[in-house]
């Protein structure tokens, strides 16, 4: 039988092979004389340590990673019982140079006992907290396997940071990485929850699933007003201040209003839409707002200014016209989502918006959808999904294109938005093809138009 060299016998081989000595390697790997001496050399070998094998790999030239395969084996797989504070630099240095079959091997063999997905999920929460969540999801998707109580935290969080990974512009893709993960929300701490119910909120929103969406809003207010409540309870003072979030909490509250309103107002139900327009309008009132909290209740304070007069012009007060112009003009960053109620409106009762068209000419017409998105949208400022941007830019190329044909405005900018629409549609939202359908009839009947109109004269 052919002897397997082991990774002490390679290593001394190399050595020899470039004339160093133990003292001129130590040197050269910066490994004290005294443990490379006992780790190639003693009776007794000391283990070598992932660590130790990088060092001396760089110094004999090697490339990043030499002899992992056989580290693996030798100081891991060959052994029942895992070293967690050995085998963790070893899981990570893989999960640096993204060595994949090494990471899951590794999994493997450490979830053999499920003591330690208390560690791997640990592990993961670090990487994540150093904003290395792709390098990550080996880790989550490892406790999304191995973990068998349904309720678990950690199984929760996994699936909450697997979710985060799998949404992004894409409609489509981000409906179902929701569907996977909604039954896990409830299992989350509330800090996650908030923002987790505000995302999947948004995703529905994207995907014209009110019913969602206003379950999701429900939720967020149910849970902000009793963390509201706790926080405003002296004897809960100290608890509270345990709270963490990503943003502030009067965020949360007033967006499970603003959701409610939207979904009313998309649906239609502008009675139910006037009742919770002044729910999220004032929240000066809020109690331990700072500097930040301030600004987001101004923020909501524009929004319900918008929305007031959204809910004029859909019950067809085209007269507030002028003012939503002026607001605009103030707040640019909410021409894509006013400009949808505004062409909604003119589509749904015939008026003409041309004076707001040319004012807004240059952000309506650009036809520079994602790159437009950007501009006019401060997404992270905000707290919006990139989708929310695509979905609206759909929903505006739609109802644009239908203006003009009902303007029977037949011009190049016409045959721009059609190409966008199309762009768009085809490469973020396949849910959207009943506008694609609709604008599909329009132009049958502008052709038939054209074709009366060339036989009249």
């Amino acid at each position: 039988m052919n002897h397997v060299m082991t990774i002490r016998e390679i290593v001394e081989q190399e050595i020899q092979a470039k004339n160093y000595t133990i003292s001129s390697f130590s040197k050269l790997s910066g490994i004290n004389r005294g443990v490379l001496s006992s780790t190639l050399h003693g009776s007794s070998p000391r283990p070598i340590s992932i660590n130790q094998l990088d060092k001396m790999g760089q110094a004999l030239g090697k490339p990043e990673g030499w002899l992992y395969e056989q580290f693996i084996e030798e100081s891991c797989l060959q052994h029942t019982k895992v070293n967690w504070r050995k085998v963790r630099p070893l899981l990570l240095r893989c999960i640096e140079l993204d060595r994949t079959q090494s990471v899951d091997q590794l999994i493997t063999w450490i979830l053999q006992d499920s003591f330690y997905l208390t560690h791997i999920f640990e592990l993961a929460e670090q990487l994540t907290a150093d904003e290395q969540l792709p390098s990550a999801l080996p880790l989550y998707r490892s406790i999304v396997q191995y973990e068998r109580n349904y309720q678990s935290e950690q199984l929760a969080i996994s699936q909450y940071r697997i979710f985060q990974a799998d949404t992004g512009e894409m409609i489509g893709q981000n409906f179902k990485a929701a569907l996977v993960f909604q039954p896990f929300c409830a299992n989350l701490p509330e800090d996650f929850m908030l923002d987790a119910l505000l995302k999947l909120a948004n995703i529905y929103f994207t995907v014209k699933e009110w019913k969602h969406m206003s379950d999701c809003a429900d939720q967020l207010m149910e849970l902000s007003h009793a963390i509201y409540a706790r926080q405003c309870d002296s004897q809960s003072a100290e608890k509270s201040s345990l709270f963490r979030a990503a943003r502030p909490l009067v965020v949360y509250y007033g967006q499970s209003y603003l959701m409610k309103f939207t979904v009313a107002e998309l649906t239609q139900n502008y009675e139910e839409a006037d009742y919770y327009l002044p729910h999220f309008a004032d929240l000066s009132w809020f109690h331990g707002l700072d500097d930040e909290g301030r600004y987001e209740v101004e923020k909501f304070k524009m929004y319900a200014a918008f929305n007031a007069l959204n809910m004029e012009l859909l019950r067809g007060n085209c007269s507030r016209l002028p003012i939503y112009k002026g607001l605009l003009q103030q707040h640019p960053g909410e021409i894509l989502a006013s400009m949808n109620v505004i062409l909604q409106s003119a589509n749904m009762y015939g008026y003409d918006i041309t004076e707001i068209l040319e004012a807004f000419h240059d952000q309506i017409y650009s036809f520079e959808s994602v790159n437009l998105m950007n501009q006019l949208e401060a997404w992270q400022h905000n707290y919006k999904d990139l989708s929310i941007g695509v979905s609206r830019y759909i929903d505006l190329y739609y109802e644009l294109a239908l203006y003009h044909f009902n303007q029977k405005l037949y011009d190049e900018n016409l045959a721009a938005i059609l190409n966008m629409f199309e762009c768009v549609i085809q490469q973020y939202g396949h849910e959207h093809l009943l506008h694609a359908h609709t604008l599909l009839k329009k132009m049958r009947e502008m052709n038939l138009d054209l074709l009366q109109n060339q036989a009249n004269t």
